[in-house]
């Protein structure tokens, strides 16, 4: 299958060289032509947005005096968009003589996104000159929702066989749009592919084809990074983190609650200054709280928890959906989670916030016998105890 564009390496590294000297870059061009733009210094505000639910995007504004960047089609829509930002895969732990503590935590690389503007709109800015808002969402899903050529992809759906023929199919549609894959071991159900031969109706796209295999085998799909995530968030659930922990969890299969070691990001309440004692080793701060964590659990179902964290920015700008964090300090209400969200301003000294979830339990999970919260004991109203008041 031909994507609607074919990612030419040699220009993209050529693209690179041109931004590739600050913390954080944007430029907005062709990456087809080769041709970009540097916008930096026009943008007022932008907001960065990783989610489980949504596709990767860039909220940002800028100021467009005269008009000038839209009238030489700076901001059409389908443009592209090349943002670069560090990633917690290349975080590595180096010496500095200028660090009083010995050891921190610095960018060793980054990762570039591929995005396309999606939605464009003006409004009055400040004065007389115009302030321009454009969404700019992950080039690769983009381009699978575009793709409805329901043929081509239930012909290459009918020459993978075998038992991981779902994972197959799923790695041709992500090889064919510059994607790498993550899928869950235990995927194992297709999905059909609509065909329509009515004008008025659509065709199946790629990403709807996508999607409803991961729906089918009851998994999440996120798109992080360049890397296209169709997993159970249970299968995620203590394996991408910065560390090696021991924590408390529990076992839906025996309803048990056991001691076991993860990989995780430690995040502690109150922010330990200087070594983190409860690691049991040496280390110093990484991702650094900047105010008390939201936590929240009901009667609903013991086993869900929802939080929400606010972290310093130096590190948290790395953090991205699917990791597995271990937040502790909380009496009670401590428990491991999974990244949800994580958003995050550029050109601004604010936290990063980030919402954690449990994983939820899936139809295998909801057969056992999950223990519930004791009824407790039951009084008639002759027999309440009196209370002294």
């Amino acid at each position: 299958m031909a994507a609607e564009y074919q990612f030419n390496e040699e220009r993209w590294e050529a693209i690179k060289s041109e931004y590739s000297k600050h913390d954080w870059d944007i430029v907005i061009g062709d990456l087809n032509t080769g041709q970009i733009a540097i916008i930096k210094e026009s943008i007022l505000s932008m907001q960065v947005s990783y989610s489980m639910s949504e596709v990767t995007q860039l909220s940002i504004s800028l100021i467009d005096p005269n008009f000038e960047m839209l009238k030489a089609n700076y901001f059409i829509i389908g443009r592209d968009v090349l943002y670069r930002s560090k990633s917690i895969a290349t975080m590595n732990r180096l010496n500095d003589e200028n660090d009083h503590n010995g050891k921190q935590i610095k960018p060793k690389n980054y990762y570039e996104l591929k995005l396309e503007i999606s939605e464009v709109s003006v409004d009055q800015g400040p004065g007389s000159s115009p302030v321009i808002t454009i969404n700019a969402r992950s080039k690769p899903i983009q381009q699978m929702k575009r793709y409805k050529n329901a043929n081509e992809l239930k012909a290459a759906q009918a020459k993978i066989k075998g038992k991981q023929s779902a994972r197959g199919f799923l790695q041709y549609i992500c090889d064919s749009f510059g994607l790498a894959l993550v899928s869950d071991p235990l995927i194992s159900k297709t999905s059909s592919i609509n065909v329509s031969s009515d004008a008025t109706k659509s065709s199946d796209s790629a990403w709807d084809v996508v999607s409803r295999i991961a729906g089918d085998n009851n998994c999440a799909i996120f798109e992080v990074d360049g890397v296209l995530f169709v997993v159970k968030l249970k299968t995620l659930y203590g394996g991408w983190g910065t560390e090696r922990v021991t924590a408390n969890i529990f076992n839906l299969k025996t309803n048990t609650i056991s001691e076991e070691t993860i990989t995780a990001i430690p995040i502690i309440y109150p922010p330990p200054y200087g070594k983190m004692a409860a690691l049991g080793k040496p280390r110093y701060e990484d991702f650094i709280l900047t105010q008390m964590p939201s936590i929240s659990k009901s009667d609903q179902d013991p086993y869900q928890c929802q939080a929400s964290i606010q972290l310093d920015r130096f590190a948290g700008t790395s953090l991205r959906p699917g990791m597995t964090v271990a937040l502790w300090g909380i009496p009670t209400l401590s428990d491991v989670f999974i990244i949800n969200t994580v958003t995050y301003d550029e050109m601004s000294i604010n936290p990063v916030n980030v919402t954690l979830i449990k994983p939820e339990r899936d139809v295998e999970d909801k057969d056992k016998a999950i223990q519930d919260y004791l009824v407790g004991g039951i009084y008639l109203a002759a027999e309440a105890p009196t209370l002294a008041l």
